[in-house]
């Protein structure tokens, strides 16, 4: 907090701490600052990442979309495939978790723990359309 009164457009400061009242269950903080965040750095991934998850646990439809154009702004980066990955495991979209589990796997750059998470998403949406 004391980072944001010195820089009030640090997109670091910013991300840090709406990420941490979404975990938080601080809604109303996460809504003051994902805007800011978003004005700051309207063509990063993770302002909006930020959004989408902020509109989900609003339960706004529209936090997905936010979650997509994430993923659309850096396609070979896996962090927004995985970030999207958990949010579609909790909002239940199994066809849409499996689609980005197989994409993140065929991404050159995804890390072994993405992979990971991949495989494991991939399985559950499986399992969950019965395929």
């Amino acid at each position: 907090e004391r980072l944001l009164e010195l820089a009030p457009e640090d997109t670091a400061a910013l991300a840090f701490l709406a990420v941490r009242a979404l975990e938080r269950g601080d809604l109303d903080r996460a809504a003051a600052l994902a805007p800011r965040l978003l004005e700051a750095a309207p063509r990063d991934w993770r302002s909006h990442a930020v959004r989408g998850r902020l509109r989900l646990a609003q339960g706004e439809a529209a936090g997905w979309e936010d979650l997509e154009h994430a993923v659309e702004l850096a396609p070979e980066d896996p962090a927004p495939r995985v970030e999207l990955l958990y949010r579609g495991v909790e909002q239940a979209r199994w066809a849409e978790v499996r689609h980005h589990a197989q994409a993140l796997l065929r991404l050159e750059g995804a890390s072994p723990l993405a992979r990971t998470k991949a495989e494991a998403a991939l399985a559950r949406a499986t399992q969950e359309l019965g395929e």
